[in-house]
């Protein structure tokens, strides 16, 4: 690693003459100090996780004379106590402009190490700096082994990385088993209702209504309502298979409806259930809900939710659009402590919260008993686009 880091010095030395590298003494270096305000340094490469993990970030502030001192020395992860450096006299000098210097410090514990420090000092570079230094096991120097690196500057730009989940999108062109699982000879009995749910009223790859293709899923009477356990009515529910938490979860769909009319009967209810988990005690769901019965003729929705503590929220939200009659995209973006509800790219509800439990995706249609049984109904349809979930990142070091 050391000589990866001088070659680099070295490239940038030989931007200037030769004729100016050999003006510089082999064997001097400059009378002046190396100066450190809060200087970071982080440690690249280590073989003692302990006293150097990977990543710490340590501090120098101090003077150190040409012909050696003392600088203090801190860890900003707090992994040792605050601590000074020994430094050197300079050793090895090159043309190069490059120095050594034997180094000592004592971390937590009264651990003692010593090590070596490389500095550069290039008039014609304008560097003069303290590059890297390199810590020996306690009682050890080269030849028995490195056991950290530490080199100039912060860490390197952090990655984003998703805090719980990953990106995901399906436009239903197939029966994706490996994300979705398709309700089959079930009954569903949410809010005392009773559907009977079997996998063939949910059909990938259908044309829907606009022209695309996606899933429809259908809503019809029971031909045999003794062998469906009593159920009238027959529909489906779908469930992803991977649980998610934060980041947005979008759906493009069409509300259900009647076939071929944008009527709807008050019995029929869907959802798409962005998320839901109960686990422990800890109940998490966020919802657009479809609901004849209160949806003002199409132009409202419903937004759901409950978080790790308190009761089930609904609040009802005006649209500008007919959504049993037209596609519209339906978005839902939990963090933390918030969840917010988007139609067609524009926010019509949010609140504070606290979700904490990873949750599945589901996408229902159901009978709807709070009036009673609403009895065999006509045909309906749910018509969806696609699905997407896009988990938020966060900065990591």
């Amino acid at each position: 690693m050391a000589k990866m880091l001088l070659a680099v010095a070295f490239a940038i030395l030989f931007q200037c003459s030769h004729a100016d590298l050999h003006k510089q003494e082999a064997t001097t270096i400059r009378a002046t100090p190396y100066c450190f305000d809060k200087a970071k340094y982080h440690v690249i490469h280590s073989q003692d996780k302990v006293d150097f993990p990977i990543k710490d970030i340590h501090v120098l502030d101090g003077t150190l004379p040409p012909s050696g001192g003392v600088i203090s020395l801190r860890s900003i992860n707090g992994t040792f106590p605050d601590t000074k450096i020994h430094f050197g006299t300079a050793q090895n000098i090159t043309k190069y402009l490059t120095h050594e210097r034997n180094m000592s410090t004592t971390l937590a514990g009264g651990k003692q190490f010593h090590g070596r420090a490389i500095f550069i000092d290039s008039p014609y570079a304008k560097l003069h700096e303290l590059q890297q230094m390199l810590w020996y096991k306690p009682g050890t120097w080269i030849a028995q082994g490195e056991i950290g690196m530490v080199v100039i500057g912060p860490n390197p730009p952090p990655l984003d990385v998703a805090i719980h989940g990953v990106p995901l999108h399906d436009n239903f062109t197939t029966y994706n088993e490996a994300v979705w699982s398709y309700a089959d000879a079930s009954e569903g009995k949410t809010d005392g209702c009773k559907v009977w749910y079997l996998k063939n009223h949910s059909c990938v790859n259908a044309v829907l209504s606009d022209g695309s293709h996606g899933l429809s899923m259908l809503m019809s009477a029971t031909p045999n309502p003794a062998a469906c356990n009593g159920a009238k009515m027959t529909a489906d529910h779908i469930e992803t298979k991977q649980s998610q938490l934060y980041g947005t979860y979008t759906l493009k769909a069409r509300t259900p409806h009647k076939v071929d009319s944008a009527d709807a009967d008050n019995g029929v209810y869907a959802y798409f259930t962005a998320g839901y988990a109960s686990h422990g005690g800890k109940w998490n769901e966020m919802n657009f809900g479809f609901h004849p019965d209160r949806d003002e003729g199409g132009y409202a929705v419903s937004c759901e939710h409950h978080d790790d503590t308190g009761s089930y929220h609904e609040t009802t939200v005006k649209v500008d659009k007919n959504v049993r009659a037209t596609f519209n995209t339906y978005s839902i973006t939990v963090s933390k402590s918030k969840m917010v509800w988007s139609f067609n790219g524009m926010t019509i509800h949010s609140v504070d919260g606290k979700w904490t439990e990873p949750m599945t995706t589901r996408l229902i249609m159901r009978t709807n008993f709070r009036n009673g049984d609403p009895g065999v109904m006509p045909d309906h349809v749910f018509e969806i686009n696609e699905y997407s979930f896009t988990p938020t990142l966060e900065v990591r070091l």
